[in-house]
């Protein structure tokens, strides 16, 4: 996915708190938007493009970023210098590893928990960690910070396509 930063981004504790009150709805907005699918309903994709996700597959996508992509990312920012942050190809992953025929249920624990640590370390961060610096594949030198409203805007694209799909599985 190519990242894009409209401008440099500051952040003051009261931000981050917020952000990290935003963060931490996700797995209730997550489970609002699955509330009394049926398995058929859970898998039905809006289209046959494979960037185009099922709920299975959204949820083995946000899995897999919050583990090997923001909490990777959030660790490593706070302990190297300018630590070379590689991009993760969420449609090449759903397409490998077959997504849509995995089971829901580990995934979505998986990411609740996986949210869970991230949050706590997130809740640790100082501001003068906020100004902290890495390369991220795709988008370039990117602060903390700058990473954090990255990962918020990650979140809101997968509630709204979710929230999308939710209407279309409901007709």
């Amino acid at each position: 996915m190519k990242y894009a930063l409209a401008e440099p981004c500051s952040m003051s504790m009261d931000d981050l708190s917020a952000l990290i009150a935003e963060l931490e709805q996700m797995p209730d907005r997550i489970a609002t938007l699955l509330q009394g699918l049926t398995d058929g309903q859970l898998r039905c994709k809006p289209s046959p493009a494979p960037q185009d996700f099922s709920f299975v597959e959204h949820m083995h996508h946000l899995r897999d970023i919050e583990v090997m992509g923001y909490a990777r990312r959030l660790r490593r920012t706070l302990v190297e210098e300018v630590p070379k942050l590689p991009d993760i190809d969420g449609t090449r992953l759903a397409v490998e590893q077959a997504y849509n025929l995995q089971p829901m249920a580990p995934a979505l624990h998986e990411f609740v928990a996986a949210r869970r640590g991230n949050l706590e370390l997130l809740r640790r961060v100082t501001t003068t960690q906020l100004v902290r610096s890495a390369d991220l594949e795709s988008t370039g030198i990117v602060t903390l910070a700058q990473l954090l409203v990255l990962w918020r805007r990650h979140d809101a694209v997968h509630v709204s396509e979710m929230t999308d799909l939710r209407l279309l599985v409901d007709r």
